[in-house]
């Protein structure tokens, strides 16, 4: 069988590393990225009750201060 011999054209073998570093760098990229979606959604599954039931208590203790700051000023 017939193979091209690239030795003497360089310019046949750059195209190829170059969609080869593309890959390469798409792989760095995208790995990371699902590594980091993949354990940051776990978190927010574990956590999102816990952060739930501490939204619920901010907003009442909001309501509190708001309300006692309104019999402050009525007092005063």
């Amino acid at each position: 069988m017939w193979m091209y011999d690239a030795s003497w054209d360089s310019s046949y073998i750059w195209p190829c590393t170059q969609v080869r570093r593309m890959q390469i760098a798409l792989y760095l990229v995208r790995e990371p990225m699902n590594y980091i979606r993949h354990t940051v959604l776990t978190e927010a599954r574990t956590v999102a009750p816990q952060v739930e039931a501490a939204v619920e208590e901010y907003k009442k203790a909001h309501e509190r201060r708001k309300k006692e700051r309104e019999e402050h000023k009525e007092t005063q």
